[in-house]
């Protein structure tokens, strides 16, 4: 035997290990599985809470889940397992959470497989804990919400990324923002139909959701962020059209409409009134040192040329301030003289004579017409003055036209002898053939004075109405 060797070793006291198998927990260590669900009677697709804690006097150990299949509802772990701490009766509870989001799919009463919580210990030892079945009565969606929306609040924000007056063709980015409560992200519609507009493209770019829990954790916050890039074609003023989402108010019950007011763009002219702006930017830019330059060299210039001669630069100011200011009020009279000429009493007191006169019956615009003409010297002078006053139709002073009025006009007047007089004057202007025009006048204005009886007092030639007898017969 050699030296220091003192045998095999002693198993040690107690009891010998065992292979895994299902735990059994000591009286001591008993953990508990408590669960809660925010309403027993949601709506169709309603999103609700469903809380689980587990809960025992020792480290539970790794918690995993496992979620029933059915066709009923979904089941989706929202958050967890979080750790906390707290005190029954002066003992100790480890806590750990677990929030999970259950949406039914069909209504009426339901009645969901439990849900298992599977515990591994750190000697790898298994434990099982199972909640209760899970029973809802699961209303239908209201027929007045389409798509069918149960909220409990949303809200609707939008804004533009710039400000001011736009161009055609020149983008600007239109930002739509809704925020619910009590719903997910998944459940808010996309309002990209509803922004169509004329002289406006619209483009989608992205769209940003999220879906978190309130600060007291009792209530979903879902949001939905939406960025559009609009493109005005046409100058103007364009309105977005008006953004509306219809939802039912789960607290209210009540069918509820979310509105956004419409935004107005103002879009100004093209790329030519840019450029001309953007020169116009220049130059305010510019003008200031541009002036004070042109001092600079005009006063060099002034001192230079007139060094010692003060007398000379009063004159040749004096002579410059009248020659600007004549030359100033030609232009002035110039541009005012059309505004001068209609504005004058004479042509004022014409054009209302005018006006007066075509207020007249037709018949006394003939005779005027006629009476005008009869100061001319001359055949050519006779037809010029009959053209120069527009008081008849210019249509009606043809032969054939003129004598079918002067018939209208004067009844008792000779049509043939008109017609005679009329050719006459004609053969002397066109044929050159010699006619005594004195002698025409005359016999011109016996024929009207014996016609136009009903309009006797219009001119010194026609007779006056005789008086009445002084003793009629009865």
């Amino acid at each position: 035997m050699a030296p220091g060797w003192q045998g095999p070793a002693s198993p040690p006291s107690g009891p010998r290990p065992q292979a895994p198998g299902p735990f059994q927990a000591p009286s001591a260590w008993t953990p508990r599985l408590n669960w809660s669900i925010e309403t027993s009677d949601p709506y169709l697709q309603q999103p609700v809470l469903l809380r689980l804690e587990v809960a025992s006097s020792d480290d539970p150990g790794t918690l995993s889940l496992e979620l029933p299949t059915t066709d009923d509802a979904l089941l989706k772990v929202f958050s967890g397992p979080t750790n906390d701490i707290r005190f029954e009766q002066g003992v100790q509870q480890i806590i750990k959470r677990f929030i999970l989001t259950l949406t039914p799919v069909r209504t009426g009463d339901l009645a969901l497989p439990p849900i298992r919580v599977k515990g591994t210990l750190g000697f790898g030892q298994v434990y099982e804990l199972a909640t209760d079945p899970i029973r809802l009565q699961v209303r239908p969606p209201m027929p007045s919400v389409r798509p069918w929306l149960p909220l409990k609040s949303l809200i609707l924000k939008a804004h533009l990324d710039r400000e001011g007056p736009l161009a055609p063709g020149q983008p600007v980015t239109l930002v739509i923002e809704l925020a619910a409560t009590g719903g997910t992200a998944t459940q808010l519609p996309s309002l990209e139909k509803q922004l169509a507009a004329s002289g406006l493209r619209v483009y989608r770019e992205q769209a940003l959701t999220d879906t978190r829990l309130s600060a007291d954790g009792q209530a979903l916050l879902a949001g939905r962020t939406e960025y559009y890039t609009l493109i005005p074609q046409n100058s103007g003023r364009l309105t977005l059209p008006e953004l509306s989402i219809a939802w039912w108010n789960l607290e209210r019950a009540v069918r509820e409409v979310a509105r956004l007011s419409p935004l107005t763009l103002e879009v100004r002219g093209g790329p030519l009134q840019q450029t001309l702006a953007w020169l116009a930017d220049i130059a305010a830019r510019l003008w200031l040192p541009l002036v004070v330059i042109l001092l600079v060299l005009g006063s060099y210039w002034v001192g230079t040329r007139y060094r010692g001669r003060l007398p000379e630069l009063g004159r040749d100011v004096i002579r410059l301030t009248l020659t600007v200011a004549a030359g100033g009020w030609r232009q002035l009279s110039a541009w005012g003289a059309p505004l001068t000429r209609t504005l004058a009493p004479g042509s004022v007191f014409r054009r209302l004579h005018r006006f007066g006169l075509r207020l007249l019956p037709e018949q006394r615009r003939l005779i005027l017409k006629l009476r005008h003409a009869e100061g001319a010297k001359t055949p050519e002078d006779w037809y010029r003055r009959l053209m120069q006053t527009d008081l008849v139709d210019p249509g009606a002073l043809t032969r054939p036209g003129l004598l079918g009025r002067l018939v209208n006009a004067c009844p008792k007047a000779n049509p043939q002898t008109l017609a005679r007089l009329l050719r006459q004057l004609d053969a002397a202007i066109y044929g050159r053939e010699p006619l005594d025009f004195a002698q025409w006048k005359r016999d011109w204005h016996r024929q009207l004075r014996r016609g136009c009886k009903p309009l006797a007092r219009t001119g010194r030639w026609l007779q006056r109405a005789g008086l009445p007898p002084l003793n009629p017969q009865v």
